[in-house]
């Protein structure tokens, strides 16, 4: 069984735009449960290959920018710039203002981990 989204775009008042989504079940492919993983991980896979349209990647950058991430930067931004490349008719700032926030919580991410790396080195000198 494969759930398939099919997504509409309809025009709204001062160029926002409402996403409907249509589901349906395909029952033509084997069940097969995958294992779960971090989101960290799976976004990569979704960014490769789950997108067709720079709707998707809206969609996903959306998500990215709500979402803490906590490792797997690099990866993530380099789905994002290939991706955006590929499916980017033009400059888009909103895919600029994703990479950027990958980068800021890149950044956060490396300073969080240098601290919690010096409080353990700090409190093991006490010890």
């Amino acid at each position: 069984m494969k759930i398939i989204g099919i997504v509409f775009r309809l025009p709204l008042p001062q160029g926002h735009l409402w996403r409907l989504v249509h589901w349906r079940i395909d029952m033509s492919g084997t069940s097969e449960k995958k294992p779960r993983r971090p989101f960290h991980e799976t976004i990569v896979d979704q960014i490769q290959g789950e997108t067709s349209y720079a709707e998707d990647l809206d969609f996903l950058g959306q998500l990215i920018m709500v979402t803490k991430i906590p490792k797997n930067h690099d990866a993530i931004i380099a789905a994002w710039q290939e991706r955006c490349d590929e499916l980017a008719e033009e400059e888009d700032p909103f895919f600029a203002e994703v990479l950027a926030d990958l980068l800021q919580q890149k950044q956060e991410a490396e300073a969080e981990a240098k601290a919690k790396e010096a409080a353990q080195r700090e409190w093991s000198g006490v010890t």
